[in-house]
């Protein structure tokens, strides 16, 4: 039996064209030590390499619990420049979000940890 390492990778929506893409295999709740609270995804790849990344207002909006088992791809393409930036918050950042539907595998129920309490909005 051969063993191969998966390596997990953090993405940082920090500079454009950082991307994550995959398929969707774990949504969590998670809180952090301020308080808030927000989804971590996982994503592997074709490699078993995993690759995990904090979401935002917009990629919570775009990304399903229905998503769960398919092929993503996520970029992080900029700020949203015609938002102003109001109370020491910086602008809402911006993400090209593509779903293909048709590889859908099936996952866990347990894939998804979040509750409907936990949704922010």
């Amino acid at each position: 039996m051969a063993y191969t390492e998966r390596k997990l990778t953090t993405v940082v929506w920090d500079k454009p064209g950082n991307k994550a893409v995959g398929r969707l295999v774990r949504v969590t709740k998670v809180k952090f030590a301020d308080g808030g609270v927000n989804f971590r995804y996982l994503v592997k790849n074709a490699l078993g390499n995993i690759t995990e990344f904090n979401g935002t207002t917009s990629l919570n909006n775009k990304l399903h619990a229905d998503d769960l088992g398919c092929n993503i791809s996520v970029e992080y393409t900029g700020e949203d420049e015609n938002r102003e930036v109001v109370a020491n918050k910086n602008r809402p950042k911006v993400f090209k979000v593509l779903v293909d539907a048709e590889s859908k595998s099936e996952v866990p129920a347990s894939a998804f940890t979040a509750t409907d309490e936990d949704i922010p909005f």
